[in-house]
């Protein structure tokens, strides 16, 4: 029995091909990351982008109602689960798909509700060029 990630396999019911398979996500270049790397990069990126928004005066409000009086979620343009479902875990970890956004704009986001918020334009292309693989 392997203990991964708060779960228990039966390391028999698979090969040990299977087993490293379902516990890692393909790179676009075809490399197979762990989720746990995958996880470690997200955190290194998230406090490298948090340290610049705070340095560039961007980390104080939601980006996209404006509101500061929330709490703020450091959260995804494109999902972590649909960049390692796609194949493309990469994405997950790219500056450039993090937003700072109050609970409420998180959860508009996560249900696709978000042509009215003021970053509804860089959200849009951004989410455009990925599913176009130009990221």
């Amino acid at each position: 029995m392997i203990h991964y990630q708060g779960k228990k396999y039966l390391i028999r019911d698979y090969s040990l091909q299977e087993f490293i398979e379902r516990m890692s996500f393909k790179t676009s270049e075809g490399e197979r990351l762990s989720k746990t790397t995958i996880d470690n990069r997200i955190r290194a990126t998230k406090r490298e982008f948090l340290d610049e928004a705070a340095e560039e005066g961007k980390g104080c409000y939601c980006w996209s109602c404006g509101s500061s009086q929330e709490r703020l979620s450091c959260s995804h343009i494109i999902s972590v689960n649909n960049c390692q479902n796609d194949g493309r875990c990469e994405v997950a970890y790219l500056k450039d798909n993090l937003q700072l956004e109050c609970l409420s704009c998180h959860a508009e986001t996560e249900r696709g509700l978000i042509d009215h918020h003021a970053n509804y334009r860089y959200k849009k292309e951004f989410i455009e060029r990925y599913y176009n693989n130009e990221i």
